[in-house]
């Protein structure tokens, strides 16, 4: 905390507020979600990979439905 406190001051000139970062955490909307969302998980450009024990699990059909 103090490295990024300090940080701050030198680069911004203003200290860091956990309240303030509180209060923007909080004023994220769904649907401000649902936008990021949309530009990081794009159609025909998702990547998926699995790492367990093998299974009847058609993965190709559970992202065509996401």
């Amino acid at each position: 905390m103090m490295t990024a406190q300090g940080k701050l001051m030198l680069l911004a000139d203003k200290l860091y507020s956990v309240d303030q970062r509180i209060a923007e955490a909080d004023a994220v909307t769904r649907k401000d979600v649902e936008a990021f969302l949309r530009t990081l998980f794009v159609p025909g450009s998702v990547c998926a990979a699995y790492v367990g024990k093998a299974n009847d699990t058609d993965i190709m059909e559970i992202l065509r439905r996401a």
